[in-house]
């Protein structure tokens, strides 16, 4: 059965099948909706209102039939289930949201990237005069005069094979009036493609490759525009949690490193089906790549052994790869496109960081400022446009909801926001793509912490209050328990609970964090009431609650107004580069800047670590705004 689909304000209007998804009749339509989740429905970006009409929930029965009050979804969860009239948002779409990333990057960001754009890779059309008996020239040769007529900068040009062996009929058929793809490789440029003259747009793919999730953004290279942009769990998860487990299996399998390649590769591979659906163009239409992700991660990527990171001093393999062609590394795009992987200044200090660093201009700021990348591993730079220091610690997966009972991945029915009332004894919660509730995500889960420390369900130790007079407080398996959700109140069909083991994995990763951040500061000799901003990146970082972040002693106590939750910084640094030679080169220029710190070998890290393991501290003059009021919340030790 076909139902009529009308968009506004738009006025389009077009059949949709009953069942199909809002995301994908759009799409159809052209109109282009903005969303970096794969249709997960973890990115929110992707929110419509539905005016009138009937829809169902996805993978649902029910059927909502919205007349007098519209109501809010997210296009990729939510079905066609009769005729429906959609009022798409300015902020929802892509072009729109193409321009909210480039408002996000700081001013000294946003300047890298100056008019004109500087790609990695540009084209040049040329018209050249046909050989003769008296004009004998080789066709390179003669396509390089013409190209360096226009782009003197381009010295010296080199050129692909595939694209030399292509060169002769090219230039003929096309009567020497030439489209030349050429890449920029810092101290050379490289001619990869030529075609028949044409202003067909270029195409690069923004990619940040992070421990637990890949993201992505498809950017015209002439425009800088986003068209297209998903995220998708790392597929190198059932190799293990955290980077050290996935080094490990590389070198006790005899392909384990081609494991953990191929799996970045598939996870690359169905990002690009995403991506190139959105906006209508092939793989191999991409043109070029700039890949962030922290050392190991470009390390497996690239096929690189990874076994010196985990060991002292903890070397990784370059600071700077060299710029590589996609059939080197294995990426499904142009075979011949230019990939350029950000510098890394350590083994675990990596390229995700070195743009970070780019996209929030701290290479350009007078404050004193502190980035935290929040997520497995917790990468953390303090400075200035002066001086920069940087460090690492281990926070585990627990934030990623890994090896926590009543967790599951940022996706579709995962608990975000969280509250508890105790005297009705009840949670309220909010789920992402407001499907029925399946579990609790990283923010969620910190949320859900805060919340029942402030109702004095734990103690500050993280222990539970085994008095309280509630059917909630049970035991399973010898240890104590408190149930969030009974079975018939989630789409399980089990109770969902949190443990103890699952609060003290929490507790241990969020210490790691806060320990990292004041040993760091500790060796700097710089006081927490110095800093000036903070911000906090990564995917699980931008949705933390900054005053819950505070309060349990993630972050140091500062005014939130100084705090500010940034998203993710590493595909934004990728973008700039992609984009902006000035970019690239002050990407160099950020990690021969950078000292890192080895924490590890600072004595007083354990014992801040230890110190940390309470909430929000054991030393609470460092947390003045924290409420500790409750009588409940005293130190409970064992």
């Amino acid at each position: 059965m076909a139902y009529q689909v009308v968009f506004q304000p738009d006025d389009i209007s077009t059949e949709a099948g009953d069942g199909e998804l809002l995301l994908a009749v759009a799409d159809r339509a052209g109109l282009s909706i903005a969303s970096e989740c794969g249709g997960h429905g973890v990115c929110h970006l992707c929110r419509v209102i539905v005016q009138q009409g009937r829809i169902r929930p996805r993978d649902q029965d029910e059927i909502i039939e919205i007349t007098d009050t519209p109501r809010e979804v997210l296009a990729c969860q939510t079905q066609v289930a009769g005729d429906i009239v959609v009022q798409v948002p300015v902020e929802s779409r892509v072009a729109d949201f193409a321009e909210a990333i480039a408002a996000s990057l700081s001013p000294p960001a946003a300047a890298l990237l100056a008019s004109p754009l500087s790609p990695l890779v540009q084209t040049a059309t040329v018209k050249m005069p046909s050989p003769t008996a008296d004009d004998p020239e080789p066709d390179r040769e003669r396509l390089n005069r013409a190209i360096l007529q226009q782009q003197p900068d381009w010295s010296p040009l080199t050129i692909d094979l595939p694209a030399l062996r292509r060169l002769p009929l090219t230039l003929r058929d096309a009567d020497f009036h030439a489209s030349v793809t050429v890449a920029d490789e810092g101290h050379s440029h490289r001619i990869i493609q030529t075609n028949a003259a044409h202003d067909r747009p270029l195409y690069g793919l923004a990619l940040d490759i992070g421990t637990s999730t890949l993201a992505a953004e498809i950017v015209n290279l002439g425009s800088g525009a986003i068209v297209a942009a998903a995220g998708l769990p790392n597929q190198q998860f059932r190799y293990g949690a955290d980077v050290i487990t996935r080094i490990i299996w590389s070198q006790e399998h005899s392909d384990g490193l081609e494991q953990l390649h191929q799996a970045i590769i598939d996870t690359i591979a169905e990002l690009l089906q995403d991506l190139c659906q959105q906006c209508s163009i092939e793989p191999e239409q991409i043109m070029t790549a700039c890949c962030a992700g922290n050392a190991t991660m470009i390390s497996l990527l690239l096929q690189i052994p990874p076994d010196p990171i985990r060991h002292a001093p903890h070397i990784h393999a370059a600071e700077h790869v060299p710029v590589l062609s996609a059939h080197q590394v294995g990426l499904p795009i142009h075979p011949q496109a230019p990939i350029f992987c950000m510098p890394a200044v350590s083994g675990y200090v990596g390229g995700d960081i070195t743009a970070g660093i780019l996209a929030m201009g701290l290479f350009a700021t007078d404050k004193l400022s502190l980035l935290v990348d929040v997520g497995t591993n917790g990468e953390i730079v303090v400075g200035n446009k002066d001086w920069m220091m940087c460090a690492s610690c281990s926070a585990g997966p627990a934030f990623e909801g890994a090896g926590i009972d009543c967790a599951v991945h940022a996706t579709s029915g995962a608990i975000q926001n969280i509250d508890y009332d105790p005297e009705d004894d009840c949670f309220t919660f909010v789920t992402i793509g407001q499907t029925g509730p399946v579990g609790l995500c990283g923010s969620g889960l910190l949320e859900l912490l805060a919340t029942l420390w402030r109702a004095g369900v734990i103690d500050r130790g993280g222990k539970f209050n085994e008095e309280l007079d509630s059917p909630r407080m049970r035991e399973r398996d010898g240890q104590p328990e408190f149930v969030i959700l009974w079975s018939t109140e989630n789409a399980t069909g089990r109770d969902l609970a949190l443990q103890q083991a699952d609060i003290e994995n929490l507790l241990r990763s969020k210490a790691a964090i806060y320990a990292g951040i004041t040993t760091l500061l500790d060796q700097v000799q710089i006081p927490v009431a110095d800093i000036e901003q903070i911000y906090l990146a990564g995917a699980f970082g931008s949705h933390l609650n900054i005053t819950d972040a505070i309060t349990l002693g993630i972050i140091p106590d500062i005014p939130t107004p100084r705090v500010a939750a940034v998203g993710n910084t590493s595909l934004a640094g990728a973008y700039l580069a992609l984009l902006a030679r000035p970019a690239r080169e002050r990407a160099a220029n950020v990690v021969a800047g950078l000292t890192y710190i080895d924490l590890s070998a600072a004595p007083q890290f354990m014992d801040e670590f230890i110190a940390s393991m309470f909430l929000p501290h054991t030393d609470l003059s460092r947390f003045p705004s924290a409420d500790t009021v409750n009588d409940k919340t005293n130190i409970v030790q064992g």
